[in-house]
């Protein structure tokens, strides 16, 4: 199973995008494998990503259905943070200094573990392996 990080999702969903082409393909071949997994972390950021800080932002209702789409998918796992997560990515932002939005690498990366999630496919692969996660950069070859 492979966590899809928040940017490859807007990537797939931003047409003016440099990598909006390869991030499609990267999300059509986890589905295909039945390997894709996003948190509920994820679908919220890329809600707020998509309907106002790209060049051409989707509406609310457009987020909202694809949204709808991908809980109403089966073959897309949806994981989401336990208090026990939550704790031990707050302890870890402490203990690291992470501070702003690294706090949530280590909420998923927390997830991840407790899901038994091993891999996540994202831009930041640097942020995700100094928590201990095996992360790869699809959009690079």
């Amino acid at each position: 199973m492979k966590l899809i990080d928040t940017n490859i999702l807007v990537y797939a969903f931003d047409v003016e995008s440099e990598h909006h082409k390869k991030a499609k393909e990267v999300l059509k071949s986890a589905l295909q494998e039945c390997e894709m997994v996003l948190s509920a972390q994820n679908l919220l950021e890329f809600y707020s990503v998509v309907t106002k800080k790209i060049p051409a932002p989707l509406s609310p209702d457009e987020a909202y259905a694809i949204i709808n789409i991908i809980l109403k998918t089966p073959e897309i796992m949806v994981i989401t943070a336990s208090r026990d997560c939550v704790k031990n990515a707050v302890k870890i932002s402490k203990e690291k200094n992470l501070r702003g939005a690294r706090v949530f690498d280590a909420v998923i990366s927390e997830t991840m573990k407790e899901y038994g999630i091993e891999i996540i496919l994202t831009e930041d692969d640097k942020h995700f392996e100094a928590l201990g996660i095996y992360a790869k950069n699809p959009l690079v070859e």
